[in-house]
């Protein structure tokens, strides 16, 4: 899904932006590389990140959430989530749930 003057929430931005261990290894390994999943699977089962630091980190760079179009209060996703955890398990969760991140373009 498009929003007009919006972009969507890039992959791992989070974590590079933080910058997470995990991900600068991983990032030091060409994606789908044994090397690079045997790293990505600590990610998925171990994330030193909670929920709360994803979501907060979201806020302060101004993302906002959308399910079918319209924009979703955060606490609305929490309530809802069912492994409201590290911030692997928030954000698959809400991938698999039709939650979209989007951040309004400036300028």
């Amino acid at each position: 899904m498009r929003i007009q003057g919006h972009r969507e929430y890039k992959k791992r931005e989070f974590c590079n932006d933080i910058p997470c261990f995990v991900q600068v290894e991983m990032n030091k390994h060409p994606a789908g590389s044994d090397a690079y999943e045997t790293v990505r699977k600590i990610c998925s089962s171990a994330c030193q990140f909670k929920a709360d630091d994803f979501k907060n980190w979201l806020t302060k760079h101004d993302f906002k959430v959308f399910k079918d179009g319209k924009e979703v209060d955060f606490e609305t996703v929490k309530n809802q989530c069912t492994d409201y955890t590290g911030t692997w398990n928030l954000h698959n969760w809400m991938i698999k749930n039709g939650f979209e991140l989007f951040k309004k373009i400036e300028g």
